[in-house]
């Protein structure tokens, strides 16, 4: 666990604040002869079993009854801490392995693979501390949020480890980079039947990237975003002098994968594939909240935002499954074959639990694996960035959105939930597939249902979701539990995405699955090109009605939105679930308000022409006040080259004669 702070400040030792930190270089079937130390051995040269670097230890699902349930309601006896920890007789052992350091670079090569062997194997870099957090232009500008429990002066939420109830607030700078190549696969790894199979980590960055902001709406300034009365510091309640926007990191629960997480690149090459390998490069900021008179209101202009890098993952044949989060930079996706996904990525309790569902609606009962029409594919997190994907063969990519709109993760405590974005106005992602068809996979729908939901909806429900029931992931693994126990509300925010897909199958079809809101943006568009047909009627899951198993079919929905940017969570004007639970514990442990109402009715398109939905207050709330893509030259473009566009319904903003929507098939030869 990171369980003290992350390092000395900035000028600690009077060395520069990148050198603070030992860098390593690691290579598994090193070629001694060679000047480079990377190079390796070719695999043919090396022992059996030899060659890998390996992460952790292997290590059940369920270690036993005792430390792996939880029951959240009663206070969870299933800790991080105790699911860490394996006693076996007077052997005391550890799962928690990893290949960490500060400001240095973590530099891996492999004769054959690099295998992280459990939940808790990570690979990262963390930077190195700002000497003084509450300073950010003048001394007491920031107040730094309230998160740990220290004695009785914070609401007991005993789901986490100890260690993780008091961990401080941190932010960092500075970090190193992380390449790692290995001549065959990159990925997450378990033992299963004596047999090492794949394996995926079911955290999402809002598990581990927290966020604080609240905006008092009767005065315009930043808020106090503490529990209790103005001033309180009692035993019972806590309140901060000014809740501004912020964000950091959760190093003591961050068990996703391979990390830049205080600044750096990340360069993953694989000669074989990249299997689950979740590769994130998040930032940290800061906005002031106070002055010598008191609390102000938001600047954008003075966030300081620290962190951010490039993202390049290689497979010489598929990636397979992965999350992969850049919020300030660039990420590239190269394979040479597929990119796709796999059983461990199904919105279900997979190894950790069996199925009662009908074997004609699931692909497994033991281990419980949903349709493979469920499964989440990789997986694009972006705030300020752009991805560039791309594959010889099939690709199959699910959403590109923003973390800060998902449910934060419970460490971040119920009583501060915060919602916003971060998404620039030329944020998106590019999308190529030179021998195959694009699948875009938004939509899922889930065994007894017979509606599709957002593909995140129902990973986060069925993996993350706060509750103590057996069915869900969270009930066995609390470090990726939600402060939410409900997410119908997010129900419309989850379907928002970057502002721009461009998408191009060179040689095949264009499929879309489910519904698809582009964040507003002058400059925001949708290009759909296909060789073949634009397909959005497709399958989603499969379930049952009357008694009969069927297979789901949903038709696409696509809504360039041209609604006000600044009309949306924002920096600036973050969504409190306290401006609107008010400052009562009970009702703030709770997710029965909705929080989103006026921001759904920005994306909230239904094209009605008669009905509620039609009239002129409704209208007006799905539009800014002036055309936003007014200035916008490039048209909308939906190309099918060979066959039909078919099955989806487009809602492109009105823009000039300039700018036109573009659809077009069947070109001819």
């Amino acid at each position: 666990m990171w369980l003290a702070p992350l390092a000395n400040a900035v000028t600690a030792n009077g060395l520069p604040v990148n050198t603070q930190s030992w860098s390593y270089r690691l290579a598994a079937g090193a070629d001694l002869s060679a000047a480079d130390f990377r190079a390796v051995l070719p695999a043919q040269s090396l022992a059996a079993g030899k060659g890998s670097v390996l992460v952790g230890e292997f290590y059940p699902a369920i270690p036993n009854s005792t430390t792996s349930g939880a029951t959240p309601a009663a206070g969870s006896s299933g800790l991080t801490a105790n699911t860490i920890a394996i006693t076996t007789g007077a052997a005391n052992r550890t799962r928690y392995e990893v290949i960490r350091t500060g400001t240095g670079d973590i530099d891996i090569a492999a004769g054959r693979d690099v295998q992280l062997r459990n939940q808790f194997a990570t690979i990262c870099t963390a930077g190195v501390r700002p000497p003084n957090p509450t300073t950010i232009y003048a001394a007491g500008d920031f107040v730094r949020p309230v998160v740990e429990r220290s004695g009785s002066n914070h609401p007991n939420q005993g789901t986490l480890g100890a260690a993780q109830q008091v961990y401080a607030t941190q932010w960092s700078l500075a970090g190193g980079d992380v390449p790692i190549s290995a001549a065959a696969d990159i990925g997450r790894f378990t033992l299963r039947g004596g047999v090492v199979v794949a394996d995926s980590s079911r955290q999402l960055p809002n598990n581990w990237l927290y966020r604080r902001g609240f905006v008092d709406p009767a005065t315009g300034l930043f808020g106090e975003g503490g529990v209790g009365v103005s001033g309180a510091n009692s035993t019972t309640n806590v309140s901060e002098a000014s809740a501004s926007t912020t964000s950091w990191i959760d190093f003591s629960n961050f068990f996703q994968g391979i990390g830049a997480l205080g600044g750096g690149g990340i360069a993953l090459a694989a000669g074989s594939d990249v299997i689950n390998a979740d590769a994130v490069i998040p930032t940290n900021a800061r906005m002031p909240g106070r002055d010598a008179a008191g609390n102000i209101a938001p600047d954008p202009s003075k966030l300081l935002e620290l962190g951010g890098g490039d993202l390049t993952v290689r497979a010489g044949e598929t990636i397979d499954g992965g999350v992969y989060y850049v919020e300030r930079g660039k990420g590239t996706l190269f394979a040479g074959s597929t990119i796709t996904t796999n059983s461990t990525r199904s919105p279900s309790v997979g190894i950790l639990g069996t199925s009662g569902l009908p074997p004609a609606i699931i692909q497994s009962a033991s281990p419980a694996v949903y349709d493979p029409a469920t499964w989440l594919p990789t997986t694009l997190f972006t705030g300020q960035s752009s991805f560039n994907v791309s594959a010889r063969g099939d690709v199959l990519l699910g959403p590109v959105t923003n973390t800060f709109l998902l449910p934060q993760g419970v460490n971040n405590k119920f009583w501060y939930k915060t919602y916003f974005n971060t998404f620039s106005a030329d944020a998106g992602a590019a999308v190529a597939s030179f021998g195959g068809s694009v699948t875009h996979r938004l939509g899922v729908t889930l065994p007894g249902e017979t509606t599709p939901r957002p593909i995140l909806d129902a990973w986060l429900l069925d993996q993350n979701l706060f509750t103590n029931t057996t069915n869900r992931a969270s009930y066995f693994q609390p470090w990726i539990r939600l402060a939410e126990t409900d997410t119908t509300f997010f129900s419309t925010q989850l379907t928002v995405a970057a502002p721009t897909l461009r998408s191009t199958a060179f040689a095949g079809d264009v499929n879309v699955v489910g519904a698809l809101t582009l964040y507003p943006s002058a400059t925001g568009t949708i290009e759909l090109a296909a060789s073949g047909a634009i397909v959005g009627l497709q399958p989603s899951g499969k379930s049952q009605v009357d008694g009969r198993n069927v297979t789901v079919w949903t038709s696409a929905k696509i809504n360039l939105s041209d609604a006000d940017p600044t009309a949306a969570p924002g920096i600036a004007t973050p969504l409190a679930y306290a401006a609107f639970a008010g400052r009562t514990l009970t009702t703030l442990r709770q997710s029965g308000l909705d929080p989103f109402g006026a921001a759904d009715a920005l994306f909230e398109k239904t094209g009605a022409f008669t009905g509620q939905a039609a009239s002129t207050v409704v209208k007006q709330s799905l539009h800014g006040r002036s055309l936003l893509h007014a200035g916008d030259a490039e048209p909308v473009r939906i190309y099918a080259g060979g066959g039909d566009v078919s099955g989806f319904t487009l809602f492109a903003p009105t823009m000039k004669d300039t700018s036109p929507v573009w659809l077009i098939t069947k070109l001819p030869s």
